[in-house]
């Protein structure tokens, strides 16, 4: 099991390649927006850098 900030590290590298931004856009769909936690993603214009705090505040719940 992943600590958060070892997911946080594994996220932000993925940023490096169009793919890796693709795969965050997809995990942000799969475990925030899905959640019902978010607003479609053109309406609030998220960028994949500000998409990697949501994701680690849905995989890791308080």
């Amino acid at each position: 099991m992943k600590t958060k900030l070892e997911r946080e590290i594994e996220l932000r590298a993925l940023l490096q390649t169009q793919q890796g931004t693709e795969l965050i856009i997809q995990i942000y769909r799969d475990k925030v927006a899905a959640a019902g936690r978010a607003v479609s993603l053109g309406r609030i214009g998220l960028l994949a850098c500000q998409m990697i705090p949501r994701i680690i505040d849905a995989e890791f719940p308080a």
